[in-house]
């Protein structure tokens, strides 16, 4: 992708993030509990926003896929102060894991 490409990240819902993992696998999206879900248009990177209990604060996940086509964590934070800081952070996160240098649109 060059400097001109656009990349676009959905929000999506709890039950189209849970069909894209295969049957058995249950990834460690991130310490707590996933509120919000994210995709690539491609679907090949998804991610989630959580609020944490043990921290008492937001956290967020990016999976990617392995070579067997399996989600993976590639990256994870923690202990940010509001979800909309973490959601942030994982949408330019997103991007740059999906296209470096793309120019960021979430959608």
């Amino acid at each position: 992708m060059g400097k001109a490409d656009v990349v676009i990240i959905n929000s999506i819902s709890k039950q189209a993030f849970h069909q894209l993992l295969s049957s058995n696998a249950t990834p460690e999206t991130a310490v707590g509990e996933p509120v919000e879900w994210f995709a690539d248009r491609m679907e090949t990177i998804i991610g989630t926003v959580s609020v944490c209990g043990r921290s008492q604060g937001w956290t967020y996940a990016i999976l990617r896929r392995d070579t067997m086509g399996t989600f993976r964590v590639f990256d994870s934070h923690e202990r940010f102060r509001t979800p909309h800081t973490a959601r942030v952070m994982l949408l330019r996160e997103m991007v740059e894991v999906d296209a470096p240098g793309a120019e960021r649109v979430a959608a």
